[in-house]
């Protein structure tokens, strides 16, 4: 499956989910530490413009980077912490300064709908991958794909059942921060 066609599919659920979302959830605490669920769709809104251009920018390289090495810097205490304070900072701004969800919601819409249909696919699949490289091996539990993506980015804390299963690569959580 392409990249294209796994965004499709992602954007389309985060679409039909916060098109359902009443107007106050949109100030609600989120699992991303400091977030209202309101600054994670601007978040994610602004990454899916920065993933439009790159789909319209031709390229004469190879990428210099891949899901992993991408996401590296954003370790819990990598080298991109200045740089995510500073991207939280403006994400938490930029987010209230629409006049309310609907209008947030309509410029997500928009802008998700611009990226091509595709079959129904399973991003989370790629969210495994890409956890297992800042892992450095594969996941030795059992977790399905959303208990991985939520503990792996610590949206959700290890327990010591977790801690006892994973040994010393406990040690290692969260792989993002």
């Amino acid at each position: 499956m392409t990249a294209a066609e796994l965004l499709a599919a992602a954007y389309g659920s985060i679409s039909g989910m916060v098109g359902r979302l009443p107007a106050g959830d949109f100030e609600r605490r989120s699992r991303c530490a400091g977030w209202a669920v309101g600054d994670v769709l601007f978040h994610l809104l602004l990454d899916a413009q920065r993933a439009l251009v790159t789909f319209a920018t031709p390229v004469e390289t190879e990428p210099d980077v891949d899901a992993v090495t991408y996401w590296s810097p954003f370790r819990p205490g990598g080298t991109g912490s200045a740089a995510a304070q500073a991207h939280a900072r403006f994400v938490r701004l930029a987010a209230r300064a629409y006049s309310g969800p609907p209008g947030l919601v309509a410029h997500w819409a928009d802008t998700a709908a611009a990226v091509p249909p595709a079959p129904p696919p399973r991003p989370l699949v790629v969210v495994r991958r890409t956890l297992d490289g800042l892992l450095g091996a594969h996941l030795p539990v059992g977790w399905d794909d959303v208990t991985y993506a939520l503990k792996g980015t610590g949206r959700v804390g290890l327990d010591d059942d977790d801690r006892l299963a994973l040994g010393d690569l406990a040690g290692a959580f969260p792989l993002l921060g």
